[in-house]
């Protein structure tokens, strides 16, 4: 995740109070998380044949190869990256206000 929306999930989820260490700590877990599933939900949908060259390509480490790849042997990229996001969101937010009640003992 980039700053953006870094920035947006702090807001969302009302992270703003809580220790900046946390937050980070948080922030990059559930980055790492998303990430997580959403590779898994790739590799998922991705047709047998293109698995290998995706591993491939994303060992390369660069977006925009992986991006358009992704694009071009997924019938629908967005709609599979968006869902999953939103999919995520959702079970964090409870995760996230147990946290903070946590935090608040």
């Amino acid at each position: 995740m980039n700053e953006e929306q870094n920035i947006d999930l702090i807001k969302e989820y009302e992270l703003e109070n809580l220790p900046e260490e946390s937050r980070e700590k948080l922030l990059k877990t559930m980055t790492e998380s998303l990430l997580k599933r959403l590779t898994l939900r790739i590799l998922e949908e991705l047709p047998e044949e293109a698995r290998e060259e995706f591993e491939k390509v994303r060992d390369e480490e660069n977006p925009e190869k992986t991006e358009a790849f992704l694009r071009s042997n997924l019938e629908d990229y967005d709609g599979l990256a968006e869902n999953t996001v939103m999919e995520f969101k959702q079970e964090m937010k409870g995760y996230v206000e147990d946290l903070k009640e946590g935090l608040k003992e």
